[in-house]
């Protein structure tokens, strides 16, 4: 690991007009910058459809809206495995098959 991955230095994050402030790596600053910022804009969101809530309202609002995007993501990704290993089993079942037809 170098320096600079465990290197770790404070970002300023503006997330709905407050600023945080957090300590990361400096190799993660941009990765933590993106999410901020896709945070940001979840917690706007949330905002805009409920002009009064408090903080915390809209980050729990936001943190259930990206736990829920996550969750269809994964679902999303095991069916995709899920499709990759039968269609090999299925080309290996129809390789078996083929094979047995030709030694009759």
């Amino acid at each position: 690991m170098s320096l600079q991955e465990t290197e770790s230095t404070t970002v300023i994050l503006k997330i709905v007009g407050k600023n945080f402030k957090v300590k990361c790596p400096k190799s993660m600053h941009s990765e933590l910058q993106d999410a901020a910022s896709y945070l940001n804009d979840k917690m706007l969101v949330a905002q805009q459809k409920d002009k009064f809530s408090s903080m915390d309202h809209l980050a729990i609002v936001a943190a259930l809206n990206i736990s829920h995007e996550l969750l269809l993501a994964r679902k999303k990704q095991q069916c995709s495995d899920d499709y990759d290993i039968c269609h090999t089993k299925l080309e290996n079942l129809a390789q078996k098959i083929s094979d047995a037809l030709e030694i009759e």
